[in-house]
């Protein structure tokens, strides 16, 4: 299975071709503004589904988020039709306290909800460090954008990009 994994970096709407030739699209974020037909919305943190996103906009299928946040968007109208996965039913997950690098990013947890079926997985938007902004893929320029943070979040995401290729599993990141 061929999947996506869009970032809201500031590349993404330069590089995403569009869902063509993929079976499932992610989006990270406020990547889903502009990838509004992705399947799965990967989000760890409640302000996004506060107010950081469009009223009415969401995933296709579900939303991949922390345990607490997933219980809380259970009982949301609009949020609970759809499949609500916690951080804590993503096996790869616990794999990452193993190596000692645990997971903190919705970009990683994206990518190993998606590794669970994929054969291959792009990578777009995931360029926060290379691309020298704070700047979304929207304009956004939210809280924690500072080089320290895209070095940490470089640093744990190699970790589980090397977990997904363990499983066979080859990220190209784009």
């Amino acid at each position: 299975m061929r999947i996506a994994v869009c970032c809201p970096g500031p590349s993404l709407p330069h590089r995403w071709p569009g869902r063509a030739g993929y079976d499932l699209v992610y989006a990270v974020n406020r990547a889903l503004i502009t990838v509004p037909d992705a399947d799965w919305l990967s989000a760890g943190d409640m302000p996004i589904f506060q107010g950081l996103l469009p009223a009415g906009l969401r995933p296709a299928v579900g939303v991949v988020t922390m345990d607490d946040v997933a219980d809380h968007l259970r009982r949301q109208p609009g949020w609970s039709l759809l499949r609500l996965v916690g951080w804590g039913g993503v096996q790869m997950i616990a794999a990452h306290a193993a190596r000692g690098r645990p997971l903190a990013w919705s970009v990683q947890v994206a990518l190993c909800h998606a590794a669970e079926s994929a054969t291959s997985i792009d990578l777009y938007g995931c360029d926060g460090a290379a691309g020298g902004t704070p700047i979304d893929c929207t304009g956004y320029t939210g809280p924690d954008r500072s080089d320290e943070r895209w070095a940490r979040e470089e640093l744990d995401l190699a970790v589980t990009v090397d977990l997904i290729a363990a499983r066979g599993v080859t990220v190209h990141r784009i």
